[in-house]
């Protein structure tokens, strides 16, 4: 009888053995695989921040190689404007090309839209009645140029313009690497509508 009774514990025991080594060995597996669940879903995060990451990457290169692009269109365009305006300068022969700006004295009407500084860079010679040329004549609309000191004195034809006499000088009026010309007008408002032009022009 104690021996059944015995056997009878020991086979509970087992059991109950059983049961927590199952339960165990279950938990344990289901550990593993839910570890294994996490490690693949962190790696497919990776994947795809690797793959955005290389779409990044791939789209900056596009537009690096699109702002090289448009700076070398940029530069080929701007040469191309430079070689046409030096074919256009060649293609004058025999002519000379100056640059044709334009300044004023002031008169007694206009003279309180003038400011000093105006006065000084135009016309700094003004005498409260008018200005005097660097060969001492009055500067007149229709005659009086400034040129450089070498062409002081001489009459000059220019496209469009008739003739002028070189009767001023001015600081920044040379004809160092191109041929400058101011011409004088009646108003300061004349010249500023001038602007600068490109004209033939032909020293008498």
């Amino acid at each position: 009888m104690k021996t059944q009774t015995i056997r009878a514990k020991i086979k509970k025991m087992y059991s109950k053995f059983i049961a927590w080594f199952l339960v165990s060995v279950f938990v344990a597996i289901s550990g593993y695989f839910g570890y294994m669940v996490i490690e693949l879903k962190a790696d497919k995060r990776i994947a795809e921040q690797k793959v955005q990451v290389d779409i990044l990457e791939g789209q900056l290169e596009i537009l690096q190689a699109t702002i090289v692009r448009l700076s070398l269109e940029g530069s080929a365009i701007q040469e191309d404007k430079e070689i046409s305006f030096g074919k256009k300068i060649k293609e004058v022969e025999g002519a000379l090309i100056a640059r044709i700006t334009a300044y004023a004295c002031p008169t007694s009407e206009d003279i309180h839209t003038w400011t000093e500084v105006e006065i000084e860079m135009n016309c700094p010679s003004w005498n409260g009645l008018h200005g005097t040329t660097a060969t001492g004549a009055i500067p007149t609309p229709g005659v009086t140029i400034a040129c450089d000191a070498s062409w002081s004195g001489k009459t000059i034809e220019i496209e469009g313009l008739g003739t002028r006499v070189c009767q001023d000088t001015g600081g920044a009026i040379d004809n160092e690497g191109q041929i400058k010309i101011d011409e004088f007008v009646d108003t300061k408002d004349e010249a500023n509508h001038k602007g600068v032009r490109y004209l033939k022009v032909n020293p008498i």
